[in-house]
């Protein structure tokens, strides 16, 4: 959950990280500060690769 670390190797701006972030967990209704749903998030996408 470092958002500046996470831009700097998406290669974005760390606001435009923070808005995806922000945004993503509005579309999903997902708590991605809870370490139980960023792992369920995790498993779900690695099951779709």
């Amino acid at each position: 959950m470092n958002v500046a670390e996470t831009a700097r190797h998406s290669f974005i701006a760390r606001n435009t990280c923070f808005y995806r972030i922000k945004r993503m967990q509005e579309l999903s209704g997902l708590d991605l500060s809870d370490p139980d749903e960023r792992v369920c998030l995790e498993i779900a996408l690695r099951t779709l690769i």
